[in-house]
């Protein structure tokens, strides 16, 4: 069997009901924490929870401009 865009399967929870494997053919639901994982991503993507905080040390030119800067980030 090739591989195809797997297909929502009628068993499960919501949304993540579950995927048909293209390969073996069985239904994969994913477990609660799988779950709670993936509605924290979605969250992140529409903006409600913020993402990871990037800060480039190199733009900093003493270590105290640097903590000064991871401080007021976190």
């Amino acid at each position: 069997m090739g591989v195809k865009l797997a297909e929502k399967a009628e068993i499960g929870i919501g949304a993540y009901a579950g995927d048909i494997c293209p390969e073996c053919g069985k239904v994969h639901v994913p477990n609660a924490k799988t779950i709670a994982a993936f509605e924290e991503g979605e969250a992140i993507l529409r903006g409600e929870i913020p993402s990871a905080v990037f800060i480039d040390p190199r733009q900093y030119q003493a270590r105290e401009e640097l903590k000064a800067a991871l401080k007021k980030a976190l």
